[in-house]
C-alpha cells in the first residue's frame, strides 16, 4: 500500500481555494484536511505555496509528442498517454484521425488494445471518433476522400471495432442518414458531438432534439452567425448544449472566447486541445505518409494552402490564456479545464474535481503558472525537473525542413 500526504497553501478545491492537504492512499483521495494549522502523519510532500489542481482532462485530442492517437498500433496509443502528463493531462479520449473505412477500423481496434494494457501516463476515459460522417464542405483538414455519409451499417462496424470503448462521436447532423446514426448511438449512451457542420440554425436544433449534446470545436469547422442566418454556432450558443473550445488564440479570437463565456456560462464550456501528432515538436516542414504540414514558430499547424490543422497547443496553454490574459479564476478555468471535461465524459464520479474517494489525479503549478508536477492516479507522472525526452524520436525523421 502507497499512501503519503500532499500539502500546499492553494489547493483548487470545490468550495474555493484553501490550505491544506490531501492523502493519497493506492491512487485514490482519502483524506482532504483543510487549515494551515493541520496536522498530518506520516509521508508528506510540501509544495509551499504553488497550486494543487485536479489533473486536466483532454476529451479532444489526435496526438502529440509525434505520438498519434490515431494510429493502428497500441504502442503509439501508449506513447501518447506517457507524454500527456508533461503538459498537465491526467485523463484523455484518444481521437481517431482522418482515415480510409479499413484503416479507421485499425485505428479503433488498437486503441482498445491500449486502454485494455495501459497502466502508466494520462488514463484512457474511452475513445473519441470524429469523422467520418462530417460535411464536405466544412472538412477542415480531414481529405474528402475519407469523408462518408452516416449510416447505422458503418457505425455498426465502428463500434463493434472499438469493442464497447467508444463513448464520443462527432459528426454532421444535417448529413443524409445522420438521424438514424445519432439515434443509434445515444441509445447505447454514447455522447454524439455537433462537427465539420455547414447545418443551419434549424438544421442544427433538430440535430440537438435527435441528441446532439456538444458542439466540437466550437467556431471551428461550423457554419458561423450572420445576422440573417444564426447558423450552427448560433444555435450552439444559445441551445443548453455545451461547448468543447480550443482555447490557444489561434483558432478562436479571446473576445470571441469571452463572448462565448458570457453566453454559455464557465459551467457549459470544456476546454480542448484538438492536438495533432505534431504538437510538442520544434517549428518547421513536416512530411508523413501523405500529410505535409507547416508549424510557426508561433506554433500554428497549417497545411501548404494555410488551412488550420488541428492545434500545436495543450490544455495547460488554454487554461493560461483563460486565467492570464482573460482573467478568469484559477476555480473557474479549473471547471472548464476538469471539472467540465469529467462530467461530459460521464467519470465524474472518480474524476475532475479534489474530493473524497476520487482518483488522486493531481496537478502543481507554480507562480507562473507553469507545470511542475502531475500525478496520475496516485503515481507521479511527470517532474518538470526530468531529464527524460518524451517526444517520439521516430517523428523527427520527417522533417523536411526548419
Amino acid at each position: 500500500m502507497e499512501e503519503y500526504w500532499i500539502k500546499s497553501q492553494r489547493i483548487v478545491l470545490p468550495d474555493g481555494v484553501h490550505p491544506g492537504a490531501i492523502l493519497v492512499v493506492d491512487g485514490i483521495m482519502q483524506g482532504i484536511k483543510k487549515g494551515s494549522d493541520a496536522s498530518f502523519e506520516g509521508k508528506m510532500v510540501d509544495v509551499g505555496d504553488y497550486w494543487i489542481l485536479p489533473g486536466f482532462i483532454d476529451m479532444h485530442i489526435h496526438g502529440s509528442g509525434g505520438w498519434a492517437a490515431g494510429s493502428k498500433d497500441p504502442a503509439e496509443v501508449q506513447g501518447l498517454a506517457d507524454f500527456l502528463p508533461t503538459v498537465g493531462v491526467t485523463a484523455f479520449q484518444p481521437t481517431t484521425s482522418g482515415a480510409m473505412f479499413d484503416d479507421l477500423i485499425g485505428q479503433l481496434d488498437a486503441i482498445a488494445t491500449a486502454m485494455d494494457a495501459q497502466n502508466t501516463g494520462a488514463r484512457m476515459i474511452g475513445i473519441h471518433m470524429e469523422g467520418t460522417f462530417l460535411n464536405p464542405k466544412k472538412k477542415g483538414a480531414f481529405p474528402t476522400e475519407v469523408l462518408l455519409l452516416p449510416t447505422v451499417e458503418a457505425m455498426e462496424a465502428f463500434l463493434k471495432a472499438g469493442r464497447g470503448k467508444i463513448q464520443h462521436v462527432s459528426m454532421a447532423p444535417e448529413m443524409e442518414g445522420a438521424e438514424a446514426v445519432i439515434r443509434l448511438l445515444r441509445d447505447q449512451g454514447i455522447l454524439v458531438a455537433g462537427a465539420h457542420t455547414d447545418a443551419s440554425y434549424e438544421e442544427t436544433m433538430q440535430g440537438i432534439e435527435w441528441g446532439v449534446g456538444l458542439s466540437n470545436h466550437t467556431c471551428n469547422a461550423q457554419r458561423s452567425i450572420h445576422h440573417r442566418d444564426p447558423g450552427a454556432l448560433g444555435a450552439y450558443l444559445l441551445s443548453d448544449v455545451d461547448c468543447e473550445l480550443i482555447s490557444d488564440f489561434v483558432h478562436v479570437h479571446p473576445q470571441m472566447m469571452e463572448m462565448i463565456r458570457r453566453l454559455k456560462g464557465i459551467e457549459k464550456i470544456a476546454l480542448v486541445s484538438d492536438a495533432v501528432l505534431a504538437a510538442g515538436v520544434a517549428p518547421g516542414h513536416y512530411v508523413f505518409g501523405e500529410r505535409s504540414v507547416n508549424i510557426g514558430e508561433e506554433g500554428k499547424i497549417s497545411l501548404p494552402d494555410g488551412t488550420i490543422a488541428g492545434s500545436s497547443g495543450n490544455m495547460l496553454l488554454g487554461f493560461q490564456n483563460w486565467v492570464k490574459v482573460l482573467g478568469v479564476s484559477m476555480e473557474e478555468a479549473s471547471v472548464m479545464a476538469s471539472k467540465n471535461p469529467a462530467r461530459i465524459t460521464e467519470v465524474l464520479d472518480r474524476k475532475g474535481t479534489i474530493e473524497l474517494n476520487k482518483d488522486a489525479d493531481l496537478i502543481v503549478l507554480d507562480e507562473d503558472l507553469n507545470l511542475e508536477l502531475t500525478i496520475c492516479q496516485g503515481q507521479v507522472a511527470f517532474r518538470k525537473d526530468e531529464k527524460e525526452d518524451r517526444t517520439n524520436p521516430a517523428f523527427r525523421k520527417y522533417l523536411v525542413s526548419k
